[in-house]
């Protein structure tokens, strides 16, 4: 029996999560990405994975009813967040209203998770950026129990692990939030721990912290960055030097589905969207700007409530919806995916990630550095007084 086209798979675990008779696990495939397997000695064939497979059902879908240029107030939760800390200070709402809530955890850098957190102590596990696809595991089934106890919660994840939820749920649930981050799509957990043990061939894995943006002078800057427990640097790469980052900036290893994904478009799953707000113009003024800008946008009543509740936690700034889509790819389309995306596949399986990387990120390389000149050059005649004619022209030509 197929659950859906496995082509469409996101990996959301929603089927897994409402298998009665435990007959589906996730298990490891192309690149390392999680499929779901359906074992037929222990299945009855009731149906109810092809019933829960949000690719086999109508996802609801909303148009934006507000949006910002947002920071959190707090300094502390802005400078220690990737992009100005809005994930964690409506973390912090929902706990203190008695809530809990389940994101992605990165502490483990070989085991990225979905966790459930009850206290404001724990919020540090949930922060960072993790170009890594979350492991679900049985989260939908927590969630549940909690919804039915009568319990606020607050889901954070992709799109797609929003709408897998929803559908796992099957209706509406009053005390249920959603936020989702704008995504461009996932590497695996396989991937990641492959180029780790590659970068850090006699390290123990154990205590690693490991991030793919820093902040550097103000500015979020892309890598990877291995620290160990006691806080030594291990491993410090700038993108476009860093293979496995470069990789992901440009689609060489996402999912199949990631390049064909459903949710990124302007109408949006859940009940809030999250995501970073380049101000390449300078021009935005909104306090804790150092500490990076978010796009915050409210696509349900719920998600207005939720925000205007907790609004004493934000600097906002409103925001132009049409302005947010013309300055975000995944708020129009997804990532397209890598001509070399093939051959790396096939790679990888013979010879490991970092020389099936280096080969096939060869053209890449030579455009980001091609466009990094000419980005070089514009800056420079940019402060030229009075070269207008030419201003124009690098607008016009980009």
């Amino acid at each position: 029996m197929m659950i859906c086209d496995k082509a469409l798979c996101t990996g959301c675990a929603a089927c897994m999560n409402v298998c009665g008779v435990s007959a589906i696990s996730m298990q490891r495939q192309k690149n390392g990405h999680y499929y779901p397997v359906i074992d037929p000695s222990v299945c009855v064939e009731c149906g109810l994975c092809q019933r829960t497979c949000p690719n086999n059902r109508e996802s609801t879908f909303h148009y934006p009813i507000a949006c910002y240029i947002a920071t959190a107030v707090s300094d502390l939760e802005a400078k220690d967040s990737t992009s100005a800390g809005i994930s964690s200070a409506l973390e912090r709402l929902i706990i203190q209203q008695g809530g809990v809530v389940y994101g992605c955890s990165g502490e483990e850098c070989t085991n990225v998770k979905h966790i459930k957190i009850s206290g404001e102590e724990d919020i540090y596990r949930l922060k960072g950026s993790k170009y890594v696809q979350s492991f679900i595991g049985n989260s939908f089934k927590q969630i549940k129990i909690d919804l039915q106890s009568g319990t606020k919660v607050l889901f954070v994840g992709t799109p797609c692990q929003v709408a897998g939820l929803y559908s796992y749920l099957g209706k509406t649930v009053f005390n249920l939030y959603t936020i989702d981050l704008v995504c461009h799509g996932v590497p695996s957990q396989q991937i990641l721990n492959d180029a780790l043990k590659e970068y850090l061939p006699n390290i123990l894995f154990d205590g690693l912290d490991v991030r793919y943006r820093k902040k550097i002078k103000g500015k979020s800057v892309y890598g990877l960055f291995v620290t160990d427990k006691d806080g030594k640097s291990l491993l410090e790469t700038r993108f476009p030097k860093n293979e496995y980052i470069t990789g992901f900036l440009s689609g060489l290893y996402y999912r199949e589905r990631c390049y064909r994904c459903q949710y990124a478009q302007e109408k949006r799953v859940s009940d809030i969207t999250v995501g970073d707000y380049w101000d390449r113009e300078n021009k935005v003024t909104i306090p804790n700007k150092k500490g990076g800008l978010s796009m915050l946008i409210v696509n349900t009543p719920k998600g207005k409530e939720l925000i205007e509740k907790g609004r004493q936690l934000f600097h906002l700034k409103e925001g132009n919806y049409r302005a947010f889509v013309a300055r975000n790819g995944q708020l129009k389309h997804p990532m397209p995916k890598n001509k070399a995306y093939d051959q790396f596949a096939e790679d990888y399986s013979k010879i490991g990630f970092l020389k099936a990387a280096r080969k096939n990120l060869k053209d890449e390389r030579k455009r980001i550095r091609k466009n990094e000149f000419i980005n070089g050059i514009a800056a420079i005649i940019y402060a030229i007084p009075g070269a207008k004619s030419i201003k124009k022209m690098i607008r016009k030509n980009g």
